[in-house]
């Protein structure tokens, strides 16, 4: 997933009619640190911003249910895996503050490299 990227559906059918073939969306850990899932769409929503230094992958389940007067839920839940894609925000660094070179004169333009 990327920044201002598309977001990820998951898509659940029901083919009762009326309020019974309504789907609704949830994640099996609401206490997802990294991503949400939208109740009524399926899309599947960062929560903040996610480093790839720390997280390249994630998992999580997602649930969905009809809205039927005895609500049914999918038997099973979808398993959505996440590869997070690196991005260039890490400036280069010097491995040291201070570097020293000692120079045999006469050097002739160009030669130290």
């Amino acid at each position: 997933m990327l920044e201002n990227g598309f977001p990820l559906l998951v898509r659940a059918i029901d083919h009762d009619s009326g309020i019974n073939g309504l789907i609704s969306y949830r994640l099996l850990s609401p206490s997802d640190p990294y991503f949400t899932v939208d109740y009524v769409s399926g899309a599947i929503l960062t929560k903040s911003e996610i480093d790839y230094e720390k997280v390249k992958q994630w998992s999580f389940y997602v649930q969905a249910s009809d809205f039927g007067s005895s609500t049914l839920t999918s038997a099973l839940p979808a398993l959505v895996h996440v590869t997070v894609r690196d991005v260039n925000d890490v400036p280069p660094k010097f491995v040291s503050k201070n570097y020293t070179a000692n120079l045999l004169l006469p050097t002739l333009k160009g030669s130290f490299q």
